[in-house]
């Protein structure tokens, strides 16, 4: 599917004609469109009905006939008021091995819809910048000309340019995260640590063998810095991490 996806998206495009593939994947399912994040339950259908199924199993868990304290302008449920600032939050078995998880990603400048691809990722929902840009994406495009996969064989060449055109730092930075996902076979948060990780050199208390991690993804790809809060999934993992 993620070859099929690529393939398409660097053949079907033409000069004056708009392409965007805005989610093929087996893992999970991407929602695109000019909306805040509480209007996405009321215009997507199968939202609508997942979060109605939700609110009536944390009823029934709660014995209750609905969720106390709403903060949609719909009346949509986000949380019950409980001992805490936020209290308890609806989405609990998300975490408790059912594989159902909810992820946001809100970017002011999808104003214009022109901007859309451009701007919103597939696995990635990132707050800040990478300054380091214009390095990163020169030495990954560099690396197309070394690289070789068992998994995909001849076929790699097709998977390139790695980072697609007309990106923004978003976009690059999911762009690679994806690829050494789905290439290189590392886990979604080995390759968050290899492309964004901690300031491990002059750590005392970091675990030696996270210290070697770190150490071995150095030779292996430059840092992609910037001031910048990243959160991500693939349906298998789901994670936040911190630039250093």
């Amino acid at each position: 599917v993620f070859l099929l996806r690529k393939q398409a998206s660097h053949t079907i495009p033409k000069p004056g004609a708009r392409f965007y593939i805005c989610s093929l994947s087996i893992y999970t399912v991407v929602y695109k469109g000019q909306l805040t994040s509480d209007q996405l339950w009321t215009y997507f259908i199968d939202l609508k009905i997942l979060m109605s199924d939700l609110r009536a199993e944390y009823a029934e868990k709660k014995g209750k006939s609905k969720p106390a304290v709403t903060n949609g302008t719909n009346g949509d449920a986000t949380y019950e008021k409980g001992s805490g600032e936020l209290g308890e939050v609806p989405f609990r078995r998300l975490w408790e091995g059912d594989k159902r998880l909810a992820f946001f990603s809100y970017n002011l400048e999808t104003i214009n819809m022109l901007l859309l691809p451009m701007l919103q990722t597939k696995v990635l929902a990132h707050n800040g910048e990478i300054n380091t840009l214009r390095g990163n994406v020169n030495l990954m495009k560099a690396r197309e000309g070394v690289m070789k996969s068992k998994k995909f064989g001849d076929r790699l060449k097709s998977l390139y340019p790695v980072v697609e055109p007309n990106l923004s730092d978003s976009g690059a930075v999911d762009c690679v995260l994806e690829f050494i996902v789905m290439v290189a076979g590392r886990t979604l948060p080995e390759a968050v640590m290899t492309m964004v990780p901690e300031a491990w050199q002059n750590d005392p208390v970091m675990p030696k063998e996270k210290r070697d991690f770190y150490k071995w993804s150095s030779c292996v790809m430059e840092p992609w810095d910037g001031p910048a809060l990243l959160a991500f999934t693939d349906g298998r993992y789901i994670g936040a991490i911190l630039d250093r």
